[in-house]
């Protein structure tokens, strides 16, 4: 398949961009693939040779410089027709409605998803007409679009993880990571100052509680700015923490203190730490767990979300109960606030058992190897993408939901205005034309290859069947008029097609077909002026004419008996 692959572009450093790099780069063993970089590169293109076997990717930056939010490509949506699929991997709660723009496309999100019940955008996403298949990250957020009673759960893929590249993280020999003399317990945090999910201040506040009542000699880096615009002034926090619970932080907590940072030094990082905090209020994935664990660093986190999932439900990980729901304003649903208490109580189970500690590590960095690396989720994509592939040539639900949302088109009317009587649409998709045909004068039922197509039709209170447009199952002259819109270009035979129709026709004929070339899967051939005039001369004994739709490239085969 043809797949424009929308997210950050892969030459950044974030984990977007790595996610980006590496899945596209498995893609591209079997399809082609263009990048849309939303963030990382504007208004310029460039091919970029990706991993081992320097697989090349085209990548087209995007044309605003400078936007909101980072997550949505400004020039895709005109020339995502060119694609048999779209795979979009972003931030649902805010570019939903951007993503619909995507009308003449058929798109795949790589969902990312961290309150319960389903967040309101992700509902409106799957209920979309185009919208082919969404992928959760996590088997806790497929289980909630399962049961949430607005989403079609044929559009609900497997669950696939993001990956982690062993030969970056893995336990560093000499770890190069300097933490005050005599510390006997090391915390990191790998979370960002950026709103309030990441819980920050509650982990703060929770270490003050846990220093108070152990009196351990700890160090508590947390890899983020202390100071930011959408985030908090974390070193007021940390001098509330002392004034409220009276120990002193001073030396015993640290911030990043620079941007970008080589992997080498998260390597370090992870492997030098006694455990990682990630004490958050909901986690869609949170790439530092599998990081970590791929560096033997254990991890606490809140049992809420796909965090208990990644540590196995507290089999390689402490969980901290949920305290109260947060209610968020963007995404009408809920993640969950934590007690510091139970933090504080959390660091003291680790700290006091460092064979725990070492039973977690070592049960994560198992399952890592087993669950999480790039070869193994590159191949899901495969396997899934094989599928999807395999559901849209077969005419299943997948394959409509680039046709869904168009309704009866102007073509469509050239079919209306000419059919009366009794009439037979053949190929008749989800019934649009075979609807407008009976409400205006005419009594037509209608054949189509795809069960899902023909149930749909039903279930609409029209009449049809599931037929081959090559051998239809009707006594000749059984209709006044038989159509079909974009029908016989799927045809192995479409001769043997537009016989037929001839067969079981009455006075005539009127089929539409496509005079351009674009992407469908199942498009076995385009129609030239030279061969609508072949058919018109083969037809002898009948009348043929043929002519193309105003302002569409598209042409009209009508012939007479």
């Amino acid at each position: 398949m043809k797949i424009a692959y929308m997210s950050c572009s892969p030459l950044g450093k974030n984990a977007y961009a790595k996610c980006t790099a590496a899945v596209v780069y498995r893609l591209l063993e079997k399809h082609e693939v263009d990048i849309y970089a939303s963030f990382g590169i504007s208004q310029a293109e460039l091919d970029w040779p990706l991993g081992e076997e320097k697989r090349v990717v085209h990548i087209i930056g995007n044309p605003v410089v400078a936007q909101e939010h980072g997550d949505w490509h400004e020039g895709l949506a005109e020339v995502a027709h060119n694609y048999d699929l779209v795979i979009a991997h972003c931030d649902l709660w805010s570019q939903w409605q951007e993503l619909q723009k995507l009308r003449a496309s058929r798109w795949v999100n790589w969902v990312v998803g961290d309150h319960s019940p389903v967040p309101a955008p992700h509902r409106m996403m799957f209920g979309s007409d185009v919208f082919a298949k969404g992928v959760p990250m996590t088997n806790w957020f497929r289980d909630e679009l399962i049961k949430c009673p607005q989403i079609d759960n044929d559009k609900v893929g497997p669950a696939i993880y993001h990956g982690v590249d062993l030969d970056v993280f893995y336990p560093s020999p000499d770890p190069k990571i300097d933490v005050p003399e005599g510390c006997d317990f090391f915390i990191i945090s790998v979370a960002d100052n950026k709103g309030d999910r990441e819980n920050l201040c509650g982990m703060i506040e929770g270490y003050s509680i846990f220093l108070k009542e152990t009196g351990a000699n700890a160090y508590f880096y947390i890899h983020t700015f202390p100071q930011s615009f959408t985030g908090y002034n974390l070193y007021n926090v940390c001098a509330i923490c002392e004034e409220v619970y009276g120990v002193k932080l001073e030396g015993r907590i640290g911030f990043k203190e620079q941007q970008i940072l080589p992997d080498s030094f998260m390597r370090d990082l992870y492997t030098r730490a006694d455990c990682q905090m990630m004490v958050i209020h909901g986690g869609s994935f949170e790439i530092p767990l599998i990081e970590a664990g791929a560096c033997l660093c254990p991890n606490i986190v809140t049992d809420f979300s796909a965090m208990p999932e990644l540590v196995g439900h507290g089999e390689r990980g402490l969980l901290v109960p949920p305290a109260a729901p947060i209610w968020g304003n963007r995404t009408s649903s809920r993640q969950m606030a934590v007690n510091p208490k139970d933090i504080a109580k959390a660091l003291a189970t680790y700290y006091y058992n460092p064979s725990l500690r070492h039973k977690h590590a070592q049960r994560m960095e198992e399952w890592v190897k087993e669950n999480a690396t790039w070869d193994i989720i590159g191949q899901q994509w495969l396997d899934f993408l094989d599928n999807l592939e395999g559901e849209i040539r077969d005419y299943g639900k997948s394959y409509f939901a680039i046709r869904s949302g168009f309704g009866v088109v102007g073509e469509d009317l050239i079919l209306a205005q000419r059919v009366k009587g009794k009439g037979l649409e053949v190929g008749c998709g989800l019934g649009s034309l075979l609807g407008y045909l009976n409400k205006n004068g005419c009594q037509a039922e209608g054949v189509d290859i795809s069960k899902y197509a023909v149930k749909v039709c039903r279930d609409k209170g029209l009449k049809a069947q599931v037929a081959n447009a090559e051998e239809l199952p009707f006594d000749d002259n059984s209709f006044d008029y038989v159509v079909s819109a974009h029908t016989l270009e799927h045809c192995e035979d479409y001769m043997k097609a537009l016989l037929e129709s001839l067969r079981v026709a009455k006075v005539g004929v009127i089929h539409i077909v496509p005079g351009h070339t674009g992407r469908d899967l199942t498009h076995r051939r385009y129609y030239t002026r030279e061969m609508m005039q072949e058919v018109c001369q083969s037809l002898s004994g009948f009348k043929a004419k043929f002519w193309q739709v105003d302002g569409v490239p598209d042409w009209v085969l009508e012939v007479k008996k």
